[in-house]
């Protein structure tokens, strides 16, 4: 899936790589959900 999105093949190493930082990037989002559910009571800290 990736590959055809870069348009080049990727590597083990890549693949490793871009998983890890998918798992890191759900991570974030589910942190930055729980942020974002606090912070909407206090509606200074919205974007």
């Amino acid at each position: 899936m990736p590959a055809a999105l870069t348009g080049c093949p990727l590597s083990a190493t890549d693949r490793d790589l871009l998983s890890d930082r998918m798992i890191r990037d759900r991570i974030a989002v589910a942190r930055l959900g729980q942020w974002h559910r606090c912070a909407s009571r206090q509606p200074k800290y919205h974007a």
